[in-house]
């Protein structure tokens, strides 16, 4: 019987909260990723998905201030930390008014601790798991401190992150692109 698209991503969250050792069952998930063009027009998006499904209305786009040479970590750095000052400041902004249950960073381990030093700094906490690409630059595997995921070995987790992270670069690329 095939599986309604709703019915997997709920499965693809289930089997997310196990095997990334959750402390629940990820309803909001946030995402970021960067784009620039050398050291113009760099840019960072946050994407949030609710329920596995994509929530554009929620979606919002930084452009990075006071940043001179391109440096991925200190722009995903900017982007959460604007972003977590927005939540902190009581923001009646649908998408800065409550905190995702996971984020997402595309890239490795650095953007990973780039992003947890800015939640510690801010004294929140929300598991931060990366979004690695293959040699194809496909979705590959989530990493973090905890360790990290093959996300071959998961056909549904695989093709909700891959969504994930599709959308992430789509929406920083459109982005880019606008100010160019």
């Amino acid at each position: 019987v095939a599986l309604t698209k709703r019915q997997e991503n709920r499965e693809a969250l289930e089997q997310l909260h196990t095997m990334l050792g959750l402390p629940a069952v990820p309803r909001v998930v946030e995402a970021y990723d960067i784009s620039n063009t050398g050291t113009s027009d760099m840019v960072a998006s946050m994407v949030v998905f609710e329920d596995g499904t994509a929530n554009r209305s929620a979606y919002r786009r930084f452009r990075m201030k006071n940043q001179t040479v391109q440096d991925d970590y200190a722009s995903m750095q900017q982007a959460v930390h604007r972003r977590c000052r927005r939540y902190l400041d009581n923001s009646q902004d649908e998408a800065f008014g409550r905190l995702p249950d996971l984020i997402l960073a595309d890239g490795g381990l650095g953007h990973v601790h780039a992003v947890q030093a800015v939640l510690r700094e801010q004294g929140l906490d929300i598991p931060v798991w990366g979004m690695a690409k293959d040699d194809r630059h496909r979705s590959h595997r989530l990493v973090s401190d905890a360790g990290e995921v093959t996300l071959s070995r998961y056909p549904k987790v695989l093709r909700l992150v891959a969504s994930i992270q599709n959308e992430a670069h789509r929406f920083a690329l459109a982005y880019n692109r606008t100010l160019r």
